[in-house]
């Protein structure tokens, strides 16, 4: 796969995690009801000279917005105000909903489609349907795109069908219209403009399978070239390889759609079927990305010596795959006895492509094997070399830590200081910026001392704005009209096999703010695999900006997080850290094994739990429920491994048993080592990922670290009293 996320790369890869977040245990999470502790007094509000802007409008309560409501003129902060007062009002209080919308669309011009669906919603309620009729009349009239005016159609089109057509024309990617889609083909079952505006629009409806399975498997269905090529895009977003190859073979034959068959077709078992169309996308498409990639999947599908062929091939004529097929090379060589050969084709690599991921990969596996012989220098050599020549590979940080740590052993402190402060300085984001502060000895914890830490947490309520979309979605977002926002969005995102930087991180932005926090942080943190020289220094960019962080670890759920962590003698920040690796803060996600909600409890271990922790009745969907379940086991695992957070923590993933394993196979091994050798893959990096999210909570959310790190270089803008 490569490693520029396109779009259908992105919604497949989000697909997976989705699948596999928490395999072991897990639960989701909505966003925290309530952040701020320190909001500004009314009387200070009232004697204020300025207006707060629309992002300190939307911390307020309800008291200090009416000051601002009721001043006399109709200044942009009262408009605000007003709307903010309308939209809480509405479910409970229709008749305040309808009070402060009163001729709001007048003055609020910006958002006068949303005023006067407010204003429907609230006539409707209060029973007055005619005069909501009259209003969602007006709205259909409306020039524009917002949203409002597909709702206001949708709404019509209960009594005239004319209506739903104009919303299905106008605003086909809106999610009530998909919706009114979805509703016409149950008399309509064979309407394929309507199917097909469920596969372009309706990607995690529930009636996609059935959608796509009609398409691919009736006979007689008749959609032009490029429709198809829709349908496979929508399969792979399911995960259905099978249903993808046979849509992607009726898409317009090029390099793209051919490669794809092909690529289903072996994702889904029949590799015989794909050798085949790789090989004419090599040879139809030569020199293109595809062409390339078909080739390399030639080559991982022959062990033996037929692939050499095509690893030649790759090294000849495709320079971007040449390093990664150069290290295959070697590897199979070896596989063969060409030792020889293998060796000329590892200096090949070390000396032309020295910058490489291929270079980075097989310098740390040969520093890892001369550790093991005890030939500590050049294993420091080849981890220095990484540190060199390979900024920004993932395998890097780890490189620079053993650096570090093998100094120690060689008695050069000085220059293994110098190692793990470098840590902090270029990658402190990483696990290893944790352990190397650990080592340096500032206040994070180590794994013996994580849990019993209790520190101080200020969340960040205050928002930035969003890089693309309309004026309209930037005034909802800011003044925290998530759903607004999102709904507003899905009209104007059409680039969404291949968005810009910018999009992408809007959609991540407001998917987080509807509660989608797997597909949001997936669309944020995946903007680091961008290749492409511009879109990768975008993405640099971004990443120097607390926003792009403060999205990345978000704090839903705090205070009942804080309120479960503290019950069980736990640190919140681990607590926050382990959810976050889970679930994603999504409280009713579920594994394929069975685990549910934010911490991803199985049922059988919360019958255990129950009784333990003197839980009558439960549901893992429910976040408090959830939380205490997950907390007292957590805290189980802690107490069954004396308080050692890194043993409690693998536990959780891979259970007791297994870790009691591995303690007696690598009793003699320091903490760090230990880790490396969890023979566990899964549990290994689970372990790696719980204590990077803890650290970058850490360093994100807690003052003293917040200002500790700027020292580095990392300043995030200090966190207190945001």
């Amino acid at each position: 796969m490569p490693k520029n996320p396109r779009l259908n790369f992105i919604l497949l890869a989000s697909a997976i995690t989705a699948m596999t977040l928490g395999a072991a245990a897990g639960v989701l999470i909505p966003l925290a009801s309530s952040l701020r502790d320190d909001r500004p007094k009314v009387a200070n509000l009232a004697r204020s000279p300025q207006s707060p802007d629309a992002k300190g409008l939307q911390e307020l309560n309800d008291l200090q917005l009416e000051l601002i409501a009721k001043r006399p003129n109709a200044d942009q902060a009262r408009n605000r105000a007003r709307y903010i007062l309308a939209s809480r009002s509405l479910e409970e209080q229709p008749q305040a909903a309808l009070d402060w919308s009163q001729g709001l669309e007048t003055d609020y011009k910006l958002l006068a489609p949303q005023v006067l669906a407010l204003r429907a919603q609230a006539l409707t309620q209060l029973g007055n349907e005619n005069q909501a009729e009259a209003v969602w009349q007006e709205l259909a009239t409306l020039d524009g795109d917002s949203p409002a005016i597909a709702e206001a159609l949708v709404h019509l089109a209960k009594k005239d069908d004319s209506y739903g057509n104009q919303a299905l024309e106008r605003f086909p990617s809106y999610p009530e219209t998909v919706e009114l889609a979805i509703a016409r083909l149950e008399k309509e079952p064979k309407n394929t403009d309507l199917m097909m505006q469920v596969v372009r629009y309706g990607l995690h409806t529930e009636s996609l399978d059935q959608v796509l399975t009609d398409l691919v498997e009736k006979e007689g269905i008749q959609l032009q070239p490029e429709d198809w090529a829709d349908v496979g895009f929508a399969h792979w977003e399911k995960l259905n390889f099978k249903g993808g190859a046979k849509a992607y073979a009726k898409a317009p034959a090029n390099a793209k759609h051919l490669y794809r068959t092909a690529r289903s077709l072996q994702l889904s078992q029949q590799e015989t079927k794909s050798k085949p169309i790789y090989t004419q996308v090599a040879q139809s498409f030569a020199g293109s990305e595809e062409a390339g990639l078909a080739l390399k999947r030639l080559a991982e599908m022959n062990t033996s010596q037929k692939a050499l062929p095509y690893w030649d091939q790759l090294i000849q004529s495709y320079p971007d795959l040449a390093p990664e097929a150069l290290l295959a090379k070697s590897r199979l060589l070896d596989k063969l006895n060409s030792q020889d050969s293998a060796s000329q084709m590892r200096q090949f690599l070390l000396k032309n492509h020295p910058k490489s991921d291929a270079a980075a990969e097989l310098r740390w596996e040969l520093a890892e094997k001369y550790a093991e012989v005890n030939s500590l220098k050049e294993a420091v050599q080849l981890t220095g070399d990484i540190k060199k020549f390979n900024v920004g590979h993932e395998n890097t940080p780890r490189a620079i830590f053993w650096n570090g740590r093998w100094q120690q052993k060689l008695q050069q402190n000085q220059q293994a200081a110098e190692s793990f402060n470098s840590l902090l300085e270029d990658y402190p984001d990483s696990y290893y910026a944790w352990r190397a502060a650990a080592v340096l000895g500032l206040p994070v914890g180590d794994f013996l001392s994580v849990k019993d830490l209790s520190p101080e947490m200020v969340p960040h309520t205050q928002r930035g704005n969003l890089p693309a979309g309309s004026e309209a979605i930037n005034e909802l977002y800011a003044i925290g009209e998530d759903q607004a926002a999102w709904d507003l969005w899905q009209t104007e995102f059409v680039n969404r096999q291949d968005p810009s930087v910018a999009e992408q991180f809007t959609d991540g932005l407001l998917r987080l703010g509807v509660g989608d926090h797997l597909d949001g942080i997936y669309m944020i943190g995946s903007l680091a695999f961008r290749d492409d020289p511009k879109e990768k220094a975008e993405y640099e960019a971004l990443s120097k900006q607390p926003e792009y962080w403060y999205a990345l670890y978000p704090l839903p759920f705090f205070d009942d997080i804080q309120a479960a962590s503290k019950n069980e003698k736990l640190n919140p920040l681990l607590v926050t850290a382990l959810i976050r690796q889970e679930s994603r803060f999504m409280p009713a996600i579920g594994s394929v094994v069975g685990a549910r909600g934010l911490m991803q409890v199985m049922p059988e271990t919360a019958d255990w739990v129950a009784p333990n922790a003197g839980i009558d009745e439960f549901e893992l969907t429910d976040p408090l429920d959830n939380l205490k379940m997950g907390t007292w086991y957590l805290n189980y695992t802690h107490e069954e491994w004396n308080g050692n957070s890194m043993l409690a923590v693998a536990s959780y993933n891979a259970g007791p048993g297994n870790v009691s394993d591995w303690v007696q196979r690598f009793k003699n091994e320091d903490v760090d080592s230990f880790v490396e050798k969890i023979p566990f893959p899964e549990t290994r990096g689970y372990v790696e990922h719980v204590f990077e999210n803890y650290w970058n909570y850490m360093r994100l959310y807690n003052p003293e670290m917040s200002q500790l790190m700027a020292k580095y270089g990392n300043n995030l803008s200090p966190v207190a009293g945001r």
